[in-house]
């Protein structure tokens, strides 16, 4: 409640992930309830000396000369791996604490053409808890993408002055090296920056860099002046903020009850004058603090405050709430106690993992960067689950001893349906996209590992997961890879998933020269996500609202203003809309941006529907940062169909259901084809 609605500048001035591991390394060594109450108090009154610990409010002599502070939360905006405008946090007559606030200058430098290492050193110091760091890109012959290396999962911090060293190794030819320094917050420091390359014989030398007054320096934002000293700068804020009214129509102050009779009174709105806000902290204690927050070394203490941090976005900003009924308390002492036995990353991925899967979001996922190379394999077979059947859907040509059509009884020795529901606990999202992943999930492991199959027929068959994933994903995820063709005199395909927005508006006139069209979105549209056919499908304005997102100024949902608004990518209203029968393939691939289009195609009848439920997960993704690379994403906007029934966890339910049947596979029909053509000749 303190990180997100108690808007004081020391608040502010934390680093309230670092802050979760040093809270929690704190808090477990109290040994009675004494000095837990104590331990309490040490940790945060500093960083909210308004917040009591008694009934007893906290009150400011509220003269003309102060002014509020409160948070407003559109979703939730801070810690933001991506920047989106959906997702924004600010404090009002304060900064703005969005990701897009990141102030940087960076330099490029064209060399005469040489081969090397390169490493930069710099010095840095973070102003309020900033994030301060390097990146770097080598641009070299040859190559379209250029070598790139970052310190932003490992940035300065502290307040007090710290070296960093940034290496990139590199053997080919350099046409241009370009780097950038990093804060997010004003008032940060660099000093002693240096570009070394490495000679012929193995050593280190310095290259020139232009001075700092040379306009190869560039600032990313004209507004920021970059002040300047001998062998450093900081970022100086030159605006002037003016300070503003708000009709303030809720509780300026929440009360939180712990355990033992512990209660604070916690207020949501402060009060400031010019300089800060009131009452300002014990400054030594909070640079205490302050000077404590850095990055660890995983160990508990990072498994635990995972959870925690998790678990207050979630209960604060996770918009299904009406939906998803979650126990708070149990779902929280579940994750920590799983978390208690967490000794490395990967364990720390699986507790996040479960604890993720309370809330079914399609959305819902937690990573971290040593996991793709946990999942970056698999065998040469593709695989359906659907109603407590697993089922070879397609086999690369080596394997021999496996079919399309195989019906897999069990999977390393376990019956099947009790390994594909082990794996869905581990997996967020409607029950029919759970068995869609969890499909995968079975599939994926590291190089060489081992999946061992028990076939209907009798057989058993080890299989060696050697195959990349990620560039063969068309393999283990598609029924067709085809951008468009002809059926039948009467009938053309187009497949969303694999036209980009120009291929799809050069198909257009070939569309008009058919009776039919089939639309295939049984998948998520990587190449064109505008949606540029619904331009000429959908021949009137859209006038739904369905996508809505929240305005929060208080915990739990207590007070929040809600706008929506219907589908926002079509670019225009074609004077010449498509007038053609239309069917629209759909199944639990088809999630997120892929339903947009189909809620739209549903609601206003432009096309019937054939195939299976779709995912269930549409609204933007936020995606967030915790300790020690952790990322999680979640489904930040609540999203119904455009005429207001449930969508979340349910998806698009189709006109016409296919049921496709390990006969089909293994015949290779198309099922979902055949009814749409078998459709076609009964409309006549």
């Amino acid at each position: 409640m303190i990180r997100y609605f108690h808007p004081s500048d020391e608040a502010a001035s934390i680093d309230w992930n670092y802050f979760a591991s040093y809270g929690v390394e704190k808090i477990s060594q109290s040994k009675n309830q004494k000095e837990f109450e104590a331990e309490l108090k040490n940790l945060f009154q500093p960083v909210a000396p308004s917040v009591t610990f008694t009934t007893t409010l906290y009150n400011w002599n509220t003269t003309p000369s102060l002014h509020p502070v409160f948070w407003i939360h559109n979703g939730l905006g801070i810690d933001n791996i991506k920047v989106r405008k959906d997702y924004t946090s600010k404090r009002f007559n304060k900064e703005t604490a969005s990701k897009n606030e990141s102030r940087y200058v960076y330099i490029n430098i064209k060399p005469i053409h040489f081969q090397s290492d390169i490493k930069i050193t710099y010095e840095a110091k973070s102003s309020n808890s900033a994030a301060s760091f390097a990146y770097a890109n080598i641009y070299t012959e040859g190559n379209e993408k250029p070598l790139f290396q970052t310190h932003q999962y490992e940035p300065i911090t502290s307040i007090e002055w710290q070296q960093k060293e940034l290496l990139i190794s590199n053997h080919l030819s350099i046409n241009r090296i370009n780097f950038g320094l990093l804060s997010s917050k004003l008032g940060s420091e660099f000093r002693n920056v240096k570009l070394w390359l490495l000679n012929d014989t193995k050593e280190w030398i310095t290259s020139p860099l232009p001075p700092f007054t040379n306009e190869e320096w560039k600032a990313n934002n004209t507004e920021t002046i970059l002040e300047r000293y001998d062998s450093g700068f900081r970022f100086k804020d030159t605006t002037v903020n003016d300070t503003k009214t708000y009709d303030i129509n809720w509780d300026k102050y929440v009360k939180l009850d712990l355990s033992n009779n512990i209660s604070l009174s916690i207020p949501t709105v402060v009060y400031s004058d010019k300089n800060s806000t009131l009452p300002i902290s014990d400054q030594q204690q909070l640079k205490r603090i302050q000077t404590s927050l850095k990055q660890q070394p995983f160990n508990k203490n990072i498994a635990f405050a995972n959870v925690i941090i998790c678990w207050n976005i979630f209960k604060h900003f996770y918009p299904y709430q009406d939906v998803v009924k979650v126990n708070w308390d149990s779902v929280l002492e579940t994750a920590l106690k799983d978390a208690y036995d967490d000794t490395n990353e990967y364990d720390n991925y699986l507790t996040l993992s479960r604890f993720l899967s309370n809330f079914n979001d399609g959305h819902m996922s937690v990573s971290y960067q040593g996991l793709s190379e946990k999942r970056k394999y698999a065998p040469g077979i593709s695989v359906r689950y659907r109603n407590n059947i697993l089922v070879v859907k397609n086999v690369k040509p080596d394997l021999k001893d496996i079919q399309k059509g195989d019906i897999i009884t069990a999977v390393n020795g376990i019956p099947t349906v009790k390994y594909m529901d082990s794996l869905q606990h581990y997996l967020s999202g409607s029950k029919h996209f759970r068995e869609w992943n969890s499909s995968l999930t079975l599939l994926r492991g590291t190089l060489n590992s081992n999946l061992n199959l028990n076939l209907k027929a009798g057989k058993t068959i080890a299989l060696t997961r050697n195959i990349e994933f990620v560039p063969n994903v068309d393999f283990y995820t598609r029924d067709d890879v085809t951008k468009a063709q002809e059926i039948n005199k009467e009938t053309y395909y187009v497949n969303m998933d694999k036209l980009s927005e120009e291929e799809m508006e050069a198909e257009v006139s070939n569309i008009r020269k058919y009776k039919n069209l089939i639309i295939d979105l049984r998948g998520y549209p990587r190449t064109d996500q505008k949606h540029r056919l619904l331009n000429y499908l959908l021949p009137i304005a859209d006038s739904t609202k369905w996508l809505c997102s929240k305005q929060i100024y208080l915990p739990d949902f207590k007070y929040y203003k809600e706008t929506c608004n219907g589908h926002r990518l079509r670019k225009f209203i074609s004077d010449n809309p498509l007038k053609i029968n239309t069917v629209l393939l759909v199944d639990e691939r088809s999630v997120s941006n892929a339903e947009m289009f189909s809620q739209t195609v549903k609601h206003y009848k432009l096309a019937t529907i054939i195939g299976r439920p779709t995912a269930g997960a549409n609204g933007n993704r936020n995606d967030i940062n915790l300790l020690n690379g952790f990322q999680i994403s979640f489904t930040g906007m609540k999203v119904t169909n455009p005429d207001g029934t449930l969508f979340h966890a349910v998806g698009v339910i189709p006109d016409i259901l296919v049921n496709e049947t390990p006969d089909d596979i293994k015949s290779g029909k198309d099922i979902y084809m055949e009814k749409a053509l078998e459709f076609f000749r009964t409309k006549k």
